[in-house]
């Protein structure tokens, strides 16, 4: 089993814009077929907005069914967050 293999795409201007619904598809089919233990992961940093750094601090029982629970420590204002 080899590492899943991604074409990166240049952004030099490092420029920011949400995806368009067809390109979210896309992605989350893409990475279903090549990485399907992401796809919550990815589905969820998504939808809910979350920075690099929040995502990487979480853990499963911090993802609760009517929030996600994001305590201080990993959060940019060092406030709790509840999304």
């Amino acid at each position: 089993v080899g590492r899943p293999r991604f074409r990166l795409i240049s952004n030099p201007e490092k420029q920011r814009r949400i995806l368009r619904p067809d390109e979210l598809a896309a992605f989350l089919t893409a990475a279903l077929q090549r990485v399907p233990e992401l796809v919550a992961y990815l589905a969820l940093g998504e939808f809910a907005g979350l920075r690099n750094r929040e995502m990487q601090g979480l853990t499963w029982p911090m993802i609760r069914p009517v929030d996600v629970h994001i305590p201080n420590a990993i959060t940019k204002s060092r406030a709790v967050r509840f999304i």
